[in-house]
C-alpha cells in the first residue's frame, strides 16, 4: 500500500472516529447543556425584562451578526442556518433558548461548540474567530498530505524499458 493511500485511509478513519465520538459524547452533552441553560434562563426571566429580548436572543443576534460580516444565509428544512464564509459552506445549530451554538464545517465534516451572547464584547469578532478556526485546523492536515505527495513524486524511480502511462 502506498503511503499516500495509507494517509487517506488514516484520515478517513480519523474523521469517522471523530464523528462517532461526537454522536456518543458531545451531542448528548450539548443537549444536556441546552436543557440546563433553558432551565436557568427561565428562572432569571424576571431580571431580564428590561433587555430588548428580540435583538439579544442568541439566534436572532447570530443572524444579524452573519449579515454584518457579509454572509448571506438560508434556513434549511432542519432549521439550521446555512451560509458560506470565505468560500466554504457552514451550518449553525442555534436557538433563542440557549447561548451555546454548534458550528459545522460542512466540507470538512468538523464542528465547534461555542458560546454566543449579546453580553460578550465584540461578538462579531468572536464569530469571525470561531469560523477562522476551521481554516486553521484544516491547514496542517492539508499541508501534510501535499508534502507527502510531493515527496513520493520526487522519490519515484524510472526503470528502463518500463513506461508508466
Amino acid at each position: 500500500m502506498s503511503d499516500g493511500l495509507f494517509i487517506y485511509i488514516t484520515l478517513a478513519l480519523l474523521v469517522g472516529g471523530i464523528t462517532a465520538l461526537y454522536h456518543i459524547t458531545v451531542k448528548p452533552l450539548f443537549q444536556l447543556i441546552r436543557k440546563w441553560m433553558k432551565r436557568s434562563e427561565s428562572k432569571g426571566e424576571s431580571d431580564n425584562n428590561a433587555i430588548n429580548e428580540k435583538d439579544n436572543q442568541t439566534r436572532d443576534l447570530l443572524l444579524k451578526t452573519l449579515g454584518d460580516i457579509g454572509c448571506q444565509y438560508e434556513i434549511d428544512e432542519n432549521n439550521y442556518i446555512v451560509f458560506k464564509y470565505q468560500g466554504e459552506e457552514f451550518k449553525i445549530d442555534a436557538s433563542n433558548d440557549s447561548h451555546i451554538i454548534l458550528i459545522y464545517g460542512i466540507s470538512w465534516h468538523s464542528h465547534a461548540l461555542t458560546f454566543f451572547a449579546h453580553n460578550i464584547p465584540n461578538s462579531k469578532e468572536n464569530l469571525i474567530s470561531s469560523l477562522d478556526g476551521f481554516f486553521m485546523a484544516q491547514r496542517p492536515s492539508g499541508e501534510y498530505v501535499n508534502l507527502t505527495k510531493n515527496q513520493k513524486q520526487e522519490e519515484r524511480i524510472e526503470i528502463k524499458g518500463f513506461r508508466q502511462e
